[in-house]
């Protein structure tokens, strides 16, 4: 059995952001499966400042514009190894404008999922992502956020899914994120989720909280979060 799916989104947001994404995936069940994907961010009009050295006035003065842009251009690909292990990987192609200063850079994610009861309703799975190398920005160094990622996904009873997974990103100590989803009734869910960060930022007493819940009424769904 073979599947395709094809995305296309466009977001305007406030001071000028602007977002465009198309992506396309074709899965097969034991053969190969693949994708590819185009995400490009843009914010415009942004005042350009420089420091005018005088003592008088604010010490500014306004030149202009400019804008800045993001864009990722990549293609997926995932196998089964065996009935339990699935690899897949991603390369992308990245680049990043703000004002007359840009960078250009390349990138690989690599995923393993191994599925670990026949019933398949329980699942292992480790990641690495963003490894690879990016051009200096103007004159500075640049480093990907590369990220390790760790999880485990289960349901101990069929109207429950629990999750767990540990992500180390290059600029943090670490954090252990939780989740549960219950489905008393097949066409509504409950959600809630729990992040710790192994660094502690101060950042309110409910923000390491999440919940949500979800509705399925026939082919259509419904899904609200709170984070």
């Amino acid at each position: 059995m073979v599947a395709s799916q094809l995305s296309v989104q466009h977001l305007t947001y406030v001071e000028g952001i602007t977002q465009e994404s198309l992506a396309y995936g074709r899965a097969g069940r034991d053969s190969w499966s693949w994708g590819t994907f185009l995400n490009y961010l843009r914010v415009g009009g942004i005042t350009r400042t420089t420091a005018t050295g005088l003592t008088t006035g604010d010490g500014f003065t306004e030149q202009g514009d400019f804008s800045t842009s993001d864009m990722a251009l990549g293609a997926s690909v995932a196998k089964p190894l065996t009935d339990d292990l699935l690899l897949g990987s991603t390369f992308k192609f990245l680049r990043e404008d703000l004002g007359d200063a840009s960078s250009k850079g390349a990138a690989m994610d690599l995923g393993l999922l191994w599925r670990a009861n026949e019933s398949r309703s329980w699942n292992v799975g480790a990641s690495l992502l963003n490894m690879g190398y990016v051009s200096k920005f103007s004159e500075a160094a640049v480093s990907l956020p590369a990220t390790f990622r760790a999880g485990v996904s289960g349901q101990p009873f069929a109207q429950w899914l629990l999750t767990a997974d540990y992500v180390k990103r290059r600029d943090t100590q670490g954090e252990f994120d939780m989740g549960a989803e219950v489905s008393p009734r097949k066409v509504f869910s409950l959600r809630f989720g729990y992040r710790y960060q192994l660094e502690r930022p101060d950042l309110g007493a409910i923000s390491d909280f999440s919940v949500g819940f979800g509705i399925r009424p026939g082919m259509w769904s419904l899904d609200y979060a709170f984070v």
